[in-house]
């Protein structure tokens, strides 16, 4: 049977262990118990309350958290889908985590937009890895690479210094890339390296 506990910001309402909001009293428009139908906003499931004076838009995670753990610990804390469903919202899924610990989730559901997760990305994390194991610190070597990959110059420095795209290979890796790099370009092709060098 559902357990359904008073919502401790919107005391009018009762919360649902699973995220579905009720009324507990009877109004001019609605009966006692009427259970709210919703709707979605950012792939989030929101009510719209009243609270006798005005309307608000309340997240179904929001409600939850209060209701079945409490207040939030600072106002920095956000209600946090520990599977990344924001649809799941059953209390034992949601939890108060900072701003931080629900970037963190989202690199742990894969949902962070970083690297090549990113729909504007132009390099593969390979791309990168491969760049960064390439340069040397010659001369002309930044634009070379820069025209190779189809990128601009500054955007080539901001990954070799590390501004860019953090790192996601291991050493090992980097030189297996390397060594790769300089056997797939051929005997003909010359690398940003051996550019340097010439």
């Amino acid at each position: 049977m559902t357990q359904w506990r008073v919502s401790p910001s919107h005391p009018n309402y009762e919360v649902s262990e699973d995220g579905k909001v009720r009324t507990r009293f009877r109004s001019a428009t609605r009966s006692a118990g009427r259970v709210l139908k919703g709707s979605l906003k950012f792939g989030y499931l929101r009510y719209d309350l009243w609270d006798g004076e005005r309307q608000h838009c309340v997240g179904a995670h929001r409600l939850v958290c209060e209701a079945w753990h409490g207040p939030a610990p600072t106002n920095r804390h956000e209600p946090a889908h520990w599977d990344g469903d924001r649809l799941n919202n059953r209390f034992a899924n949601l939890r108060w985590a900072t701003p931080a610990e629900n970037s963190a989730d989202k690199i742990r559901h894969g949902r962070s937009g970083r690297g090549e997760a990113n729909a504007h990305a132009k390099l593969s994390d390979a791309d990168v890895a491969i760049i960064r194991a390439s340069v040397r610190g010659r001369r002309g070597e930044q634009l070379e690479l820069a025209r190779r990959y189809g990128v601009s110059e500054s955007c080539i420095s901001e990954i070799v210094n590390y501004r860019s795209r953090l790192p996601e290979f291991h050493h090992e890796q980097v030189a297996g890339l390397r060594q790769a790099a300089h056997v797939g370009r051929g005997a003909d092709e010359p690398s940003a390296i051996d550019a340097g060098e010439a």
